[in-house]
């Protein structure tokens, strides 16, 4: 959170406060009117920031009067908020942490989308049946009603089967794909 100040007056508006969320790096640009009280930024916050993303367990700010007065602590303490202040010596080391805590979000995540593609693709196999054809094997074509009517015509499509005539299998096109002998008619 910072406020970029000096601005040219826009709607009796000449200071921007900028609070950017340290995950995914979204920023929320508000303008507000200088001077400004640590009770009007604390209601801008509530009414653009917090109604979005709610209040932080943290925030990183430098040490401007507008967030070192009994407020602003008042506030952080009763929203069980902590209020980090960084210091100009100690910004390397705040980044490194930052950088440090967004890598160990991001493996975490990773391995919990791992963990959820593996359960996903357990349960998608445990229907599947491991059939493997050869040329010259008959087989039933399965046919999705709604969709394929252009093999066989039908009246009611809710009622049509679900698999057509038996095929002799041509030839193996890919793992899982062939050529069948369908009737002329189809």
């Amino acid at each position: 959170m910072d406020f970029i100040e000096g601005l040219p007056t826009s709607l009796g508006k000449n200071v921007i406060m900028v609070v950017v969320d340290r995950l995914s790096k979204y920023a929320h640009f508000i303008s507000i009117a200088h001077p400004y009280i640590a009770g009007t930024v604390a209601k801008y916050f509530l009414d653009h920031i917090f109604c979005l993303h709610g209040l932080p367990k943290t925030i990183v700010s430098d040490r401007d009067l507008e967030f070192t007065t009994t407020f602003w602590k008042e506030l952080f303490r009763l929203s069980g908020t902590e209020l980090l202040m960084s210091t100009g010596v100690t910004c390397v080391q705040a980044v490194e942490e930052e950088l440090q805590s967004r890598e160990f979000i991001l493996t975490l995540l990773k391995e919990n989308l791992q963990e959820a593609q593996a359960q996903m693709k357990f349960f998608a196999y445990q229907k599947r049946t491991n059939c493997e054809f050869k040329v010259g094997d008959w087989v039933f074509l399965h046919l999705r009603p709604n969709r394929q009517m252009f093999v066989a015509l039908r009246r009611n499509l809710k009622l049509a089967p679900c698999y057509y005539c038996p095929s002799q299998v041509l030839k193996k096109v890919g793992t899982e794909a062939f050529t069948l002998d369908l009737p002329p008619e189809s």
